[in-house]
């Protein structure tokens, strides 16, 4: 017991072993909370089971009314087309608000106004031209596809589980570019 890590850190120094022992509980705490403020901690991350979505909303990329095969691009290039377009038809269903403002604004509420409307800038998404955001899209497409698009169109494709297929139940679309 002498060799032990605590021990020897006790007779060393005893403030960096309360630092030690504050440091562990908090994380036992976290743990058992299930706050995972550390990645390399998250031991309950594959235990428990995983259970199939019974429904899934695909995004598909339609060119003048054709399939774009985004396996085409490489992985960066396909987040940021499909990403930005579904962050804008988020904003765009919130009168481009981002509803996070709230809850930003509450969190910082205790600091000074400044420095509370430099954080809310930063850190939400602000769209202050949505029209400037589909003129950079068009323009992203057309360099990294290669084509000439007269009509983007952004679809959510709604799909079902039965038996263990997923069926094509509908789409939507929620972005379309003319």
């Amino acid at each position: 017991m002498k060799n032990w890590y605590l021990c020897r850190l006790y007779k060393a120094n005893k403030t960096m072993l309360v630092i030690v022992l504050f440091f562990g509980c908090g994380q036992l705490y976290f743990n058992l909370k299930r706050i995972h403020n550390f990645p390399w901690y998250v031991f309950d991350m594959y235990s428990r089971p995983y259970n199939s979505d019974t429904t899934k909303d695909i995004v598909f990329l339609y060119i003048n009314d054709t399939l774009f095969n985004q396996e085409k691009l490489p992985i960066r290039k396909e987040e940021t087309i499909f990403n930005t377009a579904k962050l804008y038809n988020y904003l765009a269903q919130n009168k481009f608000k981002d509803p996070a403002i709230q809850t930003t604004n509450t969190i910082f509420k205790k600091m000074p106004e400044t420095f509370r409307k430099y954080a809310v800038q930063q850190i939400n998404n602000q769209i202050s031209n949505p029209e400037e955001y589909k003129r950079w899209l068009v323009r992203y497409i057309e360099k990294n596809t290669h084509s000439v698009p007269d009509k983007i169109d952004f679809r959510f494709v709604h799909l079902k589980l039965e038996g263990n297929k997923y069926i094509y139940q509908y789409n939507r679309p929620f972005l379309i570019i003319k």
